[in-house]
């Protein structure tokens, strides 16, 4: 049934003021006689989807001055109008990205240095895309052929980087224009590196405390200008700021502030951002939101999804498949669903090409989240309304209706559909044609004519769908299995000899594809790939072009369709394309090469050439009847042959064009002679037609019911899988739930209460609603549904609690970049999926205090957690506890090469900022010591975060934890910090404290220590191990610390020390890491104890917590079990499990597990590990394959191992170490290097001898 007449209505009078006659434009007049240009537009025939969800079949659009005049079916076209048959088409809204990056150019520099710039260069927000050069033409043509018509363009540097302009993506400059004021602004957390060397911030962190710092002296400026234009007299003038006026309406809400979350928590980080200013806020998002979904959509923030989704592990060598976590390849396997898992949640999407390689390979990004459950009709949405409801643009674009841009996406099937190509694209109503159609003009079956006489025995096809010319030999028909075909016949009959070689799997690799290349700024190149697939799926081959040649080796995942390929070239860089296989077609992109940018492929198989057969191959390419380089464009075709065939001696290319029905042109001998060639339609036989018309009825009508049967099948919606649920976090020991509290007893265990009562023996501990209720002996608990825990043999400690940590820190432990940088937050960057949380649960871990590095004197605020492992970073913060902040001493604060760079300069530094302090904060006395009136004329002093927290410590809010080591230091610090009446929370390692342990117990400062570290370097040499029962006995709140990953995982086996060296009594050695660092923290009315009315956080041992042998086996959190051993070896067999599935399908072999990743029990091994022995044994993988003879060698190689094997235990080598405090070696980057030099030196030294 026809729908008629739908939507004729006149032209939007908004349109009119965004999109403008071409004759309105800025160009010059024309020097010779004009040649107007014609913008009235018919398309008929086509299928229309004017919107997701709706379809008209046989419809007509209407376009007149680059608008959509009228849509529907029977429409008159008006006279005038040039008609555009587009039958066997569909026809949508044109797409809209709404988030494209890119440079503004000069606008940066201009913005950076002109007048009322900020002092930070990463302060930008006063950069307009509207003034500068968006997206060149090759960018928008590259665009264009992905369907996009509109993009917001964004600028691409700094922290707060300026506003977006929404652009058509015209092809000439011109039409390029903005079309509304402006777009949204953009923030992201920018920093440079460790140390500050790129300038200030050089953290994650410090990104986040200057962002905040200038939104909160953004509203300062702005209430300072409103009072001035409202009455000047008596005010002196604001001062010029481009940068903090740009700012206004976003701090106003009257503007969005799209925010460039590089991963799910950065999300959530600008989330709190947004909240704390009442910003209006989008998302542009990393792809990662699926690993934390429930927290994204609680912003209630739109999320502009990419679709860079991971690339499948490289698992061929058992070495590196070893490295491989499952939090790696969970993420690479449900990437793809992330759209559809947002969507569900209920939170509005919009797809982007932003941080794709290239836009070439949106369309397959988008299939591969429909195949993952996208609806397609949502797909569509998400790149048609709902960006345009994001842009605020609805009223314009997004959709096909009377008054909307004339921006139309013209494809030859349904959208996102397999094979569906792009053919052209309309941008305010001008038609940009994409890919031409390549189908051949005719098809069927043909008689070969050469010079004037038919050949009897020869016939060829022409297989319009596949593009596809065969010609046959007639004498002898070909049989399966024949043993002569490969002599005989054409291309088509290798499939069956690769069917034998490989029973059940199709080809549909191998063969000849003639491919183009697109790259930015260069063009297109014309390339000729060649690929052999074994019966594994690999991949092996060349590429050839008149300028070069390479090598091609790779995989085919057979399941995706997707070819990952690496190209060697004989000088220069490698290369990587990933190509998805259509048919006879492919397409995809390329990265890296001499570029080192991103390319476009496309190209198509050439006919004869497919499952097996090279057309490169002598022993296949020259085989009698073969067609070699077939090529059939639209009206035109060509191939070359051996010559026998034809009848002709030699080889010969033959070439000819479609007139009428048939095909006209000549062969080419090698002699230079041209013979007349045809291929002339051959009329079906009459014979089959009697016998089709005599067939049996009733089997033709049954053969029609089936066929509306299968038909009303395929009109059906299609099952969509339930999406599966995902642990937070990803990886080992997630969680699907979170632990819950519940009424707890233990009976009859020896209780440790780290309080007055001592240790209990066969007691009970009684817990209700999070809370300790009771402790003591044969406790009656009443008549309650309780969960009863039989304590024999057990013991219960309060849980252990570090007073000094550095996991869970994203972005960098140290803001290095200042000298005084109390405006940055620990707990900004708390990272809940750091494994080394749980790691420490297992240990009897609680509670730690997150602290900020010793990179200068004044440091960041610390965070105060608890291990509440499988929650969001909120969940583990430690809900009023007082705040602290990171003070450090000694060599590495002096050792940056600025100021200070002596320890008497610390001690200046540091009093200059307590003075700063005071006068500030005297300031802002005075102006709230105003009458209100009075205040509403002057201007408060200007906000700075960094003086506030220095106000704070004067105040007595915030306490300082100080690294430190030497007594004169010490000293130094306790008597400034009295000369301002402040007390020093904690002094951390204080290696020295024993020196002088009466003046600390005078200050009333807690010391921190480590328990046995000293020696790795100069300011530590005077350590010794009796320090902190030294410091103790005189009156000084003593505990240990970790500083470091893993000996957080062991913090009893380090309060057990103090027995050792000091002879403490094991119940005071445990206070140690208990209820004194709970002292030091000033939480010690929550936890460190074991007493009615704290926090049920407390640990089950099987021995007595300070022996060897004892082990943790459950850790409980305000009443809720966050770590059980058996559980935990349950979760872990079964993420073995899941592992090596996931494994197994990275390497493309389905549900089978490869053998070289997973052993018969589950767990990750590789080929020759010993058993009980380090995994691989020696040698293995090494150059030269065996055992190093250098001793130098040797020593590199055993280091290597060494980290290797942390890896493979499930340790981070790159973890922060004891003493280090994030200044050490063993940063990423530093063990990134160290790694690349040891392998470089092995390399060399390899071969040589022992010396």
């Amino acid at each position: 049934m026809k729908i008629h007449q739908l939507l004729v209505g006149p032209i939007l009078m908004a349109s009119s003021l965004v999109v403008c006659p071409a004759a309105a434009q800025h160009t010059p007049p024309p020097e010779d006689i004009r040649s107007p240009e014609i913008r009235r537009d018919a398309i008929v025939g086509v299928t229309l989807v004017p919107r997701p969800g709706e379809m008209i079949e046989d419809a007509t659009i209407l376009l007149r001055d680059g608008l959509i005049e009228a849509i529907g079916t029977d429409l008159d076209v008006p006279a005038g109008y040039r008609v555009r048959d587009l039958s066997d088409h569909f026809v949508y809204a044109g797409l809209i990205d709404p988030a494209i990056v890119r440079s503004p150019g000069t606008a940066l520099e201009q913005a950076r240095n002109g007048a009322g710039s900020h002092w930070n260069s990463r302060i930008v927000p006063q950069i307009d895309m509207r003034d500068a050069r968006t997206i060149d033409s090759e960018g928008r043509k590259s665009l264009r052929s992905q369907g996009f018509t509109m993009a917001q363009v964004l600028p691409e540097s700094g922290i707060l980087r300026g506003n977006g302009a929404i652009v058509l993506l015209s092809e000439r400059d011109p039409d390029a224009r903005p079309l509304t004021e402006r777009g949204m602004t953009f923030a992201a957390l920018e920093q440079g590196g460790w140390g500050g060397s790129s300038g200030y911030p050089g953290s994650k962190m410090g990104a986040i405390a200057l962002l905040r710092q200038t939104l909160d002296e953004a509203r300062w400026h702005a209430r300072n200008r409103a009072m001035f234009a409202d009455d000047p007299n008596g005010l002196e003038p604001p001062e010029q700021s481009d940068a903090l006026d740009a700012l206004e309406d976003a701090i106003n809400g009257r503007q969005l502030m799209v925010f460039d979350a590089s991963d799910e928590l950065d999300a959530l980080r600008f989330a709190r951002v947004a909240e704390e200013f009442e910003l209006q806020g989008v998302l542009l998002g990393s792809g990662m939101e699926f690993r934390r979904t429930d927290e994204v959509a609680a912003t209630g923030f739109p999320v502009i999804t990419p679709l860079n989704f991971p690339k499948a592990p490289d698992v061929k060598d058992p070495y590196a498949a070893d490295r491989v976590t499952l939090r790696e390849l969970q993420t690479w396997k449900h990437a793809p669903s992330n759209p559809r898992r947002l969507l569900e949640a209920g939170i509005p999407v919009a797809l982007t090409t932003h941080r794709l390689d290239s836009p070439g390979s949106f369309h397959a990004a988008v299939r591969k989240s429909i195949d993952a459950g996208l609806k397609p009709e949502e797909a569509l949405a998400c790149v048609t309304t709902r960006p345009a409801r994001l842009l605020g643009i609805e009223a314009l674009a997004g959709t096909v209706e009377p008054g909307r841009i004339a921006n139309l996406l013209v494809v030859d099937g349904e959208l996102f559909a397999e094979g569906t190509e792009v053919r052209e694209v309309w941008v305010a109503g001008r038609r940009s044609e994409i890919k031409a159609p390549t189908k051949f003009m005719i098809g069927g079956t043909f008689d070969v004519v050469v010079d004037g006489t038919v050949r009897e025995d020869l016939k060829a096809t022409i297989d319009r769908d596949r593009n596809r010319l065969t010609i046959t030999t007639e004498r002898e028909e070909p049989e399966e299995n024949a043993e002569d075909d490969a002599d005989t016949n054409d291309g088509e009959d290798v499939a069956d000899e690769g069917a034998e070689n490989t029973p059940g799997r199709e080809d549909p690799v191998s063969g000849v594809w003639d491919c183009m290349v697109e790259i930015p700024n260069m063009g297109e190149i014309p390339m000729t790939m060649t690929f052999e697939l074994t019966p594994d799926d690999r991949v092996a081959g060349g590429i050839t072009n008149p300028m070069f040649s390479a090598e091609v080796a790779g995989r085919f995942d057979r399941a995706a369709s997707n070819l990952e390929l690496t190209i060697s070239m004989e000088q220069g860089p490698s290369s990587n394309m990933e190509l998805k296989i259509t048919g006879d077609s492919l397409s995809g992109t390329g990265s890296g090469g001499p570029g080192g940018g991103s390319a476009t492929v496309t190209g198509s198989r050439l006919a004869g050439t497919d499952d097996g057969e090279a057309a490169s191959s002598p022993s296949k390419s020259k085989r009698s009847g073969g067609l070699r380089n077939t090529k059939l464009t639209r009206r035109s075709l060509g191939f070359a042959s051996d010559g026998e065939m034809f009848g002709i001696e030699g080889d010969v290319i033959a070439t000819a064009v479609v007139i009428n029905d048939r095909v006209v042109g000549s062969l080419q001998t090698t002699s230079g002679e041209f013979v007349p060639f045809e291929l002339k339609t051959r009329p079906e036989p009459e014979e089959e037609e009697v016998a089709a018309a005599d067939g049996d009825a009733g089997e033709s009508e049954e053969g029609e019911d089936a066929t509306e049967e299968d038909a009303e099948a395929d009109r059906s919606e299609p099952e969509v899988a339930t999406i599966e649920r995902l642990p937070t976090p990803l990886g080992m020991y997630g969680r699907l739930e979170a632990p819950r509290q519940r009424p707890v007893v233990v009976r009859n265990a020896t209780i440790w209460t780290c309080a007055e009562t001592g240790v209990l023996e066969d007691a009970d501990l009684l817990v209700r609603d999070g809370k300790i209720v009771a402790v003591g002996v044969d406790l009656d608990i009443g008549a309650e549904d309780i969960l009863e825990i039989d304590g024999t043999g057990m013991h219960v400690t309060p849980g252990l609690i570090d007073c000094h940590s550095h996991t869970g820190i994203s972005g960098g432990v140290n803001e290095g970049a200042q000298t005084n940088t109390a405006e940055v937050r620990i707990g900004d960057v708390i990272d809940p999926d750091d494994i080394d949380f749980f790691r420490q649960l297992a240990g009897g871990l609680t509670a730690c205090n997150q602290l900020h590095g010793s990179a200068n004197p004044i440091g960041g605020q610390n965070s105060i957690v608890k291990l509440r492992w499988g929650g969001p970073a909120d969940a583990l913060r430690f809900e009023g506890a007082k705040p602290g902040i990171k003070f450090a001493l000694g060599e590495n604060v002096k050792r940056g090469g600025g100021y200070p760079n002596t320890r008497m300069g610390v001690a200046a530094f540091i009093e200059d900022a307590f003075q700063a302090a005071r006068e500030y904060d005297e300031a802002r006395d005075r102006f709230f010591a105003l009458p209100p009136e009075e205040q509403a004329r002057r201007s408060p002093p200007r906000p700075d975060f960094e003086l506030d927290a220095i106000v704070e410590i004067l105040d007595g809010d915030r306490i300082i934890h100080c690294h430190s080591y030497r007594q004169d230091e010490i000293l130094m610090l306790l008597r400034l910090c009295e000369r301002y009446n402040v007390r020093i929370g904690t002094l951390q390692h204080i290696l020295e404290g024993y020196k002088v342990a009466d003046e600390i117990a005078a200050h009333g400062a807690g010391a921190s220590s480590f328990s046995d570290w000293w020696a790795y370097k100069m300011e530590v040499m005077d350590a010794i191990p009796y320090n902190g029962s030294l410091m103790r006995d005189v009156g000084v709140v003593v505990s240990f610390n970790s500083d470091d990953d893993e000996v957080a995982t062991r913090m009893n086996d380090e309060a057990a020390k103090a027995v050792r060296w000091g002879g403490l009594e094991p119940h005071e050695a445990l206070k140690f890491v208990t209820i004194n660092p709970a002292r030091q923290l000033q939480i010690d009315a929550r936890v460190g104890s074991l007493e009615p009315g704290k926090d049920a956080d407390f640990v089950l041992w099987n021995e007595p917590p300070l022996s060897s042998y004892a082990r943790c086996e459950q850790t409980w959190i305000d009443g809720a079990r966050y770590y059980d051993r058996e559980e935990a070896a349950n979760a872990h067999a079964s993420a073995m499990t899941e592992r090596g599935l996931l494994l197994a399908e990275a390497g493309g072999g389905g549900e089978k597990k490869p053998e070289s990743a997973v052993d018969p029990e589950g767990r990750g091994g590789r080929p020759g590990a010993r058993p009980g022995g380090r995994p691989g044994g020696r040698g293995q993988g090494r150059p030269g394959g065996g055992r190093p003879t250098g001793l130098l060698a040797r020593m590199l190689q055993d280091r290597e191992t060494i980290f290797l094997e942390r890896v493979a235990r499930g340790e981070d080598p790159a973890a922060i170490r004891a003493g280090e405090c994030g200044c050490g070696s063993a940063s990423m980057i530093e063990l990134a290097r160290t790694l690349a030099r040891d392998r470089a030196r092995l390399e060399t030294l390899g071969s040589e001898d022992s010396r």
